[in-house]
């Protein structure tokens, strides 16, 4: 019987168990694991922003393009549907920009909440 007690108490010994405490001694999994959370936890406030405030006034945009396509096609209709068209190109770069700094911002203090955590 003693043989089997050493084998099963080495392998007590050596159960590789995730805990917090082993995240202290272990700083390559400390910060790998930091930054899948922060990613993760600033994805989301930033796909919200881009699909809710960043999208609405490029929406709005389109739809006055839609109305003008409908119209006959004068050189002024034409004129403010290209004017039109510009401004979204550049509602969509500042969107994404705005996003970019939403994830960025909230990774990163996500990142300090995880240091000071673990």
């Amino acid at each position: 019987m003693s043989p089997a007690r050493e084998v099963a108490n080495k392998m007590v010994a050596d159960a590789t168990v995730m805990h917090v405490g082993d995240l202290r001694r272990k700083p390559a999994k400390r910060a790998f694991f930091g930054m899948a959370f922060a990613l993760v936890l600033g994805f989301l406030p930033a796909v919200y922003y881009c699909f809710g405030p960043g999208a609405a006034e490029v929406r709005k945009l389109r739809v006055e393009q839609e109305l003008l396509s409908r119209q006959p096609g004068t050189e002024e209709i034409i004129r403010r549907f290209d004017q039109l068209d510009g401004q979204v190109g550049d509602l969509h770069d500042t969107a994404t920009r705005n996003t970019a700094i939403v994830w960025i911002a909230v990774t990163s203090v996500s990142m300090l909440g995880w240091y000071k955590i673990t």
